[in-house]
């Protein structure tokens, strides 16, 4: 947005005069002429008069006229100045069947759930790479089913921007499930992810979700893990 500012030090408040013009001697004797005198006489009606005075100030005033944001509503639409402000997005755990071994992590971005699992049922979880996808639903729909845990924000330009970035995410790359694959990695490099790119501003996101990595994984997967091979644990 372009704004009028006088902070330049080398900004002159009068309109400069090319010095050709015969309008020198009386723009430069107003500017000598002490205060009191400067108001005496036709002076002053000779400067504003004068067309090279005029037009350098109709100018200005059309500048001033575009720089203004056009209306993009109706009559009631609020003129906003100075930049956007971004928007903010709730980010949230659920955790679907709690305390089995068939526990599952979701993260929601707003109202969109992101989550890691195999491309086949049948699979099991040893030797696969599990795969990210996404759904939309509303939020509270989803904390009537699942055990849900706020873990704090995520800031966007716009919805668009939003939708990018969890398309972005739903490209990231797995490691092998045996091999921190899970969908508790998935989610940790998601908001790693958001954290490095700035997405996420709050260091407490990371240290909340960390919490529950560690929880679920020292009461529910540890002995399996170790009878299984499976490399995991804390972070």
């Amino acid at each position: 947005m372009f704004t009028l500012s006088r902070r330049d030090p080398h900004f002159f408040p009068y309109p400069l005069i090319p010095s050709t013009f015969a309008t020198t001697t009386v723009f430069v004797d107003y500017l000598t002429t002490p205060l009191v005198k400067r108001f005496q006489g036709s002076m002053l009606p000779r400067i504003v008069t004068s067309p090279f005075f005029v037009l350098p100030c109709l100018w200005v005033a059309t500048l001033a006229v575009f720089a203004l944001p056009m209306p993009t509503g109706g009559k009631d639409a609020a003129v906003v100045f100075g930049p956007q402000l971004p928007m903010i997005v709730d980010l949230h755990i659920f955790i679907a069947q709690m305390n089995t071994l068939e526990e599952h992590l979701l993260m929601g971005i707003g109202d969109t759930i992101i989550h890691a699992n195999v491309s086949d049922e049948s699979q099991r979880i040893t030797n696969t790479t599990l795969i990210p996808r996404k759904f939309t639903v509303h939020l509270e729909t989803l904390k009537k089913v699942y055990h849900t845990v706020p873990i704090g924000e995520a800031r966007f330009k716009d919805e668009q921007d939003e939708q990018d970035v969890i398309k972005e995410m739903l490209q990231l790359k797995l490691p092998p499930f045996s091999h921190r694959g899970t969908c508790r990695d998935y989610i940790s490099q998601v908001l790693q992810e958001l954290k490095v790119r700035g997405y996420i501003i709050d260091p407490g996101v990371l240290r909340r979700y960390r919490k529950i990595y560690n929880e679920r994984y020292e009461k529910v997967f540890k002995d399996y893990y170790t009878e299984k091979g499976i490399e995991s644990g804390t972070i």
